[in-house]
């Protein structure tokens, strides 16, 4: 599945004293998730490099964080992360299934998002591979 996303985009890439680039592109995704129906935290600082905000549920949670990359086509890069609770363990299979599809869906309502004129060059990548090759192992969409 693909959940890194890599981008271009005129959002302001200074941040202000005592925080990280990016508060008002990382407000704008939420605002946008809030809108689609996603349960989203505000946007917090993430130790002055990057905002973050959760997606939580009894058994699963959902975590992207926003940053400021600078390494051009990856101008901007949002890593979304689902991550288990103990619960997981107890009914795993349904919740699996249940956190994939809504992750698959969180993932298409960021993308709609990003189909906005401000945003170019959006990549998609899966974790594994944006590591490793990103410049060949991309796609799209999610």
């Amino acid at each position: 599945m693909k959940t890194f996303v890599s981008f271009e985009s005129d959002f302001s890439h200074e941040g202000k004293a005592g925080s990280p680039p990016g508060k008002e592109l990382a407000q704008y995704l939420n605002e946008g998730l809030r809108n689609a129906g996603f349960q989203v935290s505000v946007p917090q600082n993430r130790e002055d490099w990057a905002w973050d905000f959760l997606l939580d549920k009894n058994c699963y949670r959902i975590e992207s964080i926003v940053g400021y990359v600078n390494d051009s086509p990856v101008q901007w890069l949002i890593t979304t992360h689902l991550h288990f609770s103990f619960w997981k363990n107890l009914f795993a299979s349904s919740v699996k299934t249940q956190a994939e599809s809504e992750l698959k869906s969180y993932c298409r309502a960021i993308h709609e998002l990003l189909s906005d004129s401000r945003f170019q060059t959006v990549r998609w990548y899966a974790q594994r591979d944006f590591d490793q090759n990103a410049t060949e192992k991309w796609a799209a969409s999610p």
